[in-house]
Protein backbone atom coordinates (compact mmCIF):
# COMPACT_ATOMS: atom_id res chain seq x y z
CA UNK A 1 0.00 0.00 0.00
CA UNK A 2 2.05 2.97 -1.28
CA UNK A 3 5.80 2.43 -1.85
CA UNK A 4 7.84 4.75 1.15
CA UNK A 5 4.76 3.97 3.97
CA UNK A 6 6.22 0.78 5.76
CA UNK A 7 9.32 3.29 6.10
CA UNK A 8 7.12 6.07 7.71
CA UNK A 9 5.52 3.78 9.64
CA UNK A 10 8.58 1.72 10.74
CA UNK A 11 10.15 5.74 11.66
CA UNK A 12 7.18 5.84 13.87
CA UNK A 13 7.16 2.72 15.63
CA UNK A 14 10.61 3.29 16.50
CA UNK A 15 10.87 6.74 17.88
CA UNK A 16 8.67 5.87 20.74
CA UNK A 17 11.71 2.94 21.53
CA UNK A 18 14.48 4.74 20.36
CA UNK A 19 15.48 5.69 24.11
CA UNK A 20 15.99 2.12 24.31
CA UNK A 21 18.03 1.63 21.90
CA UNK A 22 15.48 0.42 18.95
CA UNK A 23 17.02 1.14 15.54
CA UNK A 24 15.03 1.46 12.37
CA UNK A 25 16.61 -1.57 10.61
CA UNK A 26 15.21 -3.62 13.78
CA UNK A 27 11.54 -2.98 12.73
CA UNK A 28 9.31 -5.08 10.42
CA UNK A 29 6.19 -4.16 9.25
CA UNK A 30 3.60 -5.23 6.62
CA UNK A 31 1.30 -2.94 5.54
CA UNK A 32 -1.48 -4.38 3.25
CA UNK A 33 -4.95 -5.59 3.29
CA UNK A 34 -4.31 -9.07 5.27
CA UNK A 35 -2.77 -7.47 8.12
CA UNK A 36 -5.13 -4.03 8.07
CA UNK A 37 -8.58 -5.06 7.00
CA UNK A 38 -9.98 -2.28 7.51
CA UNK A 39 -7.47 0.08 5.69
CA UNK A 40 -8.82 2.56 3.35
CA UNK A 41 -7.15 3.44 -0.07
CA UNK A 42 -3.82 5.42 -0.35
CA UNK A 43 -3.53 8.91 -1.17
CA UNK A 44 -2.16 11.98 0.08
CA UNK A 45 -0.63 11.62 2.98
CA UNK A 46 -3.93 9.84 4.83
CA UNK A 47 -2.15 6.44 4.54
CA UNK A 48 0.63 8.10 6.05
CA UNK A 49 -1.03 9.50 9.21
CA UNK A 50 -3.63 6.72 9.95
CA UNK A 51 -0.56 4.22 9.85
CA UNK A 52 2.01 6.15 11.26
CA UNK A 53 -0.53 7.24 13.96
CA UNK A 54 -1.34 3.43 14.74
CA UNK A 55 2.59 2.31 14.97
CA UNK A 56 3.26 4.95 17.47
CA UNK A 57 -0.16 3.72 19.53
CA UNK A 58 1.68 0.06 19.10
CA UNK A 59 5.14 1.36 20.19
CA UNK A 60 4.10 3.29 22.62
CA UNK A 61 2.37 -0.42 24.39
CA UNK A 62 5.82 -1.87 23.69
CA UNK A 63 7.62 0.83 25.40
CA UNK A 64 5.57 0.88 28.75
CA UNK A 65 5.85 -3.19 28.54
CA UNK A 66 10.14 -2.31 28.61
CA UNK A 67 10.08 0.34 30.74
CA UNK A 68 10.24 -2.06 34.02
CA UNK A 69 12.56 -4.04 32.75
CA UNK A 70 14.86 -0.53 31.60
CA UNK A 71 14.67 0.63 34.71
CA UNK A 72 15.88 -2.46 36.90
CA UNK A 73 18.45 -2.76 34.00
CA UNK A 74 19.17 1.00 33.07
CA UNK A 75 22.56 0.10 31.23
CA UNK A 76 21.10 -2.50 29.36
CA UNK A 77 21.05 -2.27 25.39
CA UNK A 78 18.19 -3.18 23.03
CA UNK A 79 18.83 -7.05 22.20
CA UNK A 80 19.18 -7.46 26.40
CA UNK A 81 16.02 -6.12 27.20
CA UNK A 82 14.30 -7.51 24.52
CA UNK A 83 15.88 -10.96 25.80
CA UNK A 84 14.87 -10.17 29.10
CA UNK A 85 11.01 -9.45 28.47
CA UNK A 86 10.98 -12.57 26.36
CA UNK A 87 12.25 -14.51 29.35
CA UNK A 88 9.91 -13.01 31.00
CA UNK A 89 7.09 -13.17 29.82
CA UNK A 90 6.52 -9.88 28.60
CA UNK A 91 4.46 -9.64 25.32
CA UNK A 92 6.02 -8.17 22.47
CA UNK A 93 3.99 -7.95 20.04
CA UNK A 94 1.27 -4.60 19.64
CA UNK A 95 -1.25 -4.03 17.72
CA UNK A 96 -2.45 0.06 17.47
CA UNK A 97 -5.10 1.59 15.83
CA UNK A 98 -5.79 5.73 15.39
CA UNK A 99 -8.88 7.43 14.19
CA UNK A 100 -8.51 11.06 13.80
CA UNK A 101 -11.31 12.37 16.37
CA UNK A 102 -11.76 15.74 14.79
CA UNK A 103 -13.46 14.16 11.21
CA UNK A 104 -17.07 13.38 12.59
CA UNK A 105 -17.12 10.07 11.50
CA UNK A 106 -14.79 10.53 7.94
CA UNK A 107 -11.63 9.11 7.35
CA UNK A 108 -8.75 11.27 6.83
CA UNK A 109 -9.13 13.25 3.05
CA UNK A 110 -5.96 15.24 2.06
CA UNK A 111 -5.33 17.68 -0.96
CA UNK A 112 -1.42 18.01 -1.86
CA UNK A 113 -0.85 21.00 -3.83
CA UNK A 114 1.55 21.01 -6.41
CA UNK A 115 2.89 22.47 -9.79
CA UNK A 116 5.06 21.13 -12.54
CA UNK A 117 6.43 22.68 -15.28
CA UNK A 118 8.56 21.85 -18.71
CA UNK A 119 10.36 23.51 -20.67
CA UNK A 120 10.76 21.87 -24.05
CA UNK A 121 11.63 22.37 -27.90
CA UNK A 122 9.88 20.69 -30.29
CA UNK A 123 10.71 20.22 -33.61
CA UNK A 124 7.05 21.14 -35.21
CA UNK A 125 8.39 19.00 -38.66
CA UNK A 126 9.81 15.99 -37.23
CA UNK A 127 8.26 15.49 -33.81
CA UNK A 128 11.33 15.47 -31.94
CA UNK A 129 12.00 17.47 -28.79
CA UNK A 130 14.60 17.73 -26.04
CA UNK A 131 13.42 18.36 -22.32
CA UNK A 132 15.94 21.82 -21.62
CA UNK A 133 14.15 22.01 -18.16
CA UNK A 134 11.59 20.86 -15.58
CA UNK A 135 10.26 21.97 -12.18
CA UNK A 136 8.76 20.39 -9.08
CA UNK A 137 6.79 22.78 -6.34
CA UNK A 138 4.97 20.87 -4.00
CA UNK A 139 3.59 22.17 -0.50
CA UNK A 140 3.32 18.59 1.56
CA UNK A 141 3.40 20.22 5.12
CA UNK A 142 5.82 18.44 7.57
CA UNK A 143 7.56 15.56 5.61
CA UNK A 144 7.81 12.35 7.76
CA UNK A 145 10.12 11.33 5.98
CA UNK A 146 11.27 14.27 3.00
CA UNK A 147 13.62 11.58 1.02
CA UNK A 148 10.25 9.27 0.45
CA UNK A 149 8.35 12.30 -0.29
CA UNK A 150 10.60 13.62 -2.91
CA UNK A 151 10.95 10.21 -4.38
CA UNK A 152 7.34 9.96 -4.36
CA UNK A 153 6.72 13.31 -5.91
CA UNK A 154 9.81 12.78 -8.82
CA UNK A 155 8.54 9.47 -9.41
CA UNK A 156 4.88 10.87 -10.21
CA UNK A 157 6.17 13.72 -12.30
CA UNK A 158 8.37 11.29 -14.30
CA UNK A 159 5.18 8.53 -14.65
CA UNK A 160 2.76 11.75 -15.85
Amino acid sequence: MGQGLTTKVAQAAVAQLAEFGAALDMVKTQTDSLVHPQMDGTGGSATSELNAMAAKVAGSQIRERLLPIKLTKPEANWLELVSTAINSGVLLKAFGTYYPKDRKGQHARYSTLGVGAAEVEVDILTGEYVVLRSDITMDIGKSLNPGVDIGQIEGAYVFG
